[in-house]
């Protein structure tokens, strides 16, 4: 699978459809959709899943629901904030990394900023 001409892993793809289920998921389940942010976010800020493309990626796939408030706006404040850093910043991680770091949005951040989330609202 290609995202924007980016190849993507199957396993970064695997991530991506879990994450876009949980997202749309109605009514919500927030245990779930904080487990698969992190899942994420673990694989953005590991060795192999780190990578320039990757971040892009996730950014552009996540960008959607910048478009789209209808995409996110069922969820929690706190859970539709990481969500638009992720897929507003993300993509600075590599080209502009202060940038990324200002707004919370490396992946070592969303996935700290994940592990925060109460998924109970």
């Amino acid at each position: 699978m290609t995202f924007n001409d980016i190849p993507v892993p199957t396993a970064l793809e695997s991530l991506l459809a879990t994450v876009d289920e949980e997202i749309t998921r109605r009514p919500s389940d927030l245990p779930a959709l904080r487990s698969a942010l992190l899942r994420l976010f673990a694989f953005l800020a590991s060795p192999d899943g780190g990578t320039d493309g990757n971040v892009c990626v996730v950014d552009s796939f996540l960008s959607c629901g910048l478009d789209d408030e209808s995409y996110w706006s069922h969820l929690p404040e706190s859970y539709r904030a990481v969500l638009w850093d992720a897929g507003g910043q993300l993509h600075d991680t590599f080209s502009s990394p202060s940038v990324a770091a200002n707004f919370e949005s490396t992946p070592e951040q969303l996935l700290a900023r994940a592990e925060a989330l109460d998924v109970n609202g």
